[in-house]
């Protein structure tokens, strides 16, 4: 356990001695860099998650969008029911929610895929009174001398080369809508399928963050780039499934019949800046050349999009080679994540 892990332990153990949860289990129901959740108990039959999150500065953004989610009609979206929230001092926040059924799935398929539009088309004209302002947040990641793109720009030539095949045809026009119900980070960690193991979505998670309003079409793209990323380790490892293809065929019909390929490209280009950003605040600066495999493939025009050379060491299924961190496939669980 890390000090960091050990931290969270030590403040959802004091959480629960102020408020009576019970604890079920020490160890970690789940977690990402900052944040832990734990499988904790009302009763002896009431099962709840606790979250803890380090970091105080996204508190008020979380407090807005708790009461947002208290405000949602509960039939719309299979999203939790919370039970509490507050500031721990000194180290970040927690919530409180009714535990969702429901298990995750190691990849979409196309009926999967389907549950999750499904239930992605009830966003349209159900923008929340509050909430992330998605629209705004996009027009810094269309902008190629904005925060997000200086900033990988200058983490070496790697991140260069990204914004240089990104803004090779500048994304746009586009006017983002601002009337849907936007979730903010759609992907399979935070998607909940039939325990049984049916194709019905029985649960989204992790919204506290990131609810908010725009265009549902914000919420499609992480799951086409991570598709994009899925078929790049396949090239890579021998041993990794190859994803359907017919799942980012469904993914970009169903972003182009918003708003057709400006749309796409503008929400793909946040996309990729929120995912490389991401891997820089953790690290994992050996993963820009993948950053730009997936950004070419992912943007590639309509009718060019055939399997492409990966950046350069480990032999691909194609005969291309990659090198660094990443050709080795006992690192990709993690670097998959964002």
């Amino acid at each position: 356990m890390t000090n960091a892990d050990e931290e969270a332990l030590q403040q959802a153990l004091s959480l629960t001695r102020r408020t009576g949860l019970i604890l079920r289990d020490p160890t970690p129901l789940d977690g990402g860099a900052t944040a832990q959740c734990w499988t904790a108990a009302i009763t002896s039959t009431q099962r709840v998650v606790l979250k803890i999150q380090a970091g105080v500065d996204d508190f008020p953004t979380v407090a807005e969008n708790m009461e947002t989610l208290r405000a949602l009609a509960p039939d719309l979206l299979p999203l939790p029911r919370l039970l509490d929230y507050g500031l721990l001092p000194d180290y970040g926040w927690y919530t409180v929610a009714h535990v969702l059924p429901g298990k995750r799935a190691p990849s979409l398929t196309p009926a999967r895929l389907e549950s999750v539009l499904s239930l992605n088309r009830r966003q349209t004209h159900q923008r929340p009174a509050r909430g992330v302002d998605w629209p705004a947040r996009l027009r810094d990641a269309l902008d190629p001398d904005g925060r997000a793109w200086t900033r990988l720009a200058a983490s070496g030539s790697h991140g260069q080369a990204l914004r240089d095949l990104v803004f090779a045809r500048p994304p746009g026009p586009w006017e983002l809508e601002t009337r849907d119900l936007v979730l903010g980070d759609l992907n399979l960690r935070n998607v909940l399928f039939d325990e049984n193991g049916g194709d019905a979505v029985s649960g989204l998670v992790d919204v506290e963050t990131t609810l908010g309003f725009g265009c549902r079409s914000v919420d499609l793209a992480p799951l086409l780039v991570d598709w994009h990323r899925a078929d790049i380790r396949a090239r890579v490892d021998p041993a990794a499934p190859l994803p359907c293809p017919a799942v980012a065929e469904l993914l970009r019909r169903e972003i182009e019949s918003i708003g057709g390929r400006a749309l796409l490209t503008c929400v793909v280009t946040h996309r990729l800046a929120e995912g490389a950003n991401w891997a820089l605040d953790h690290g994992l600066v050996w993963q820009m050349p993948y950053w730009c495999a997936a950004a070419q493939d992912v943007l590639r025009p309509e009718g060019d999009r055939t399997s492409q050379p990966s950046p350069g060491g480990a032999t691909t299924r194609s005969g291309h080679t990659l090198a660094g961190p990443a050709a080795r496939s006992t690192v990709w669980p993690d670097a998959c994540r964002w």
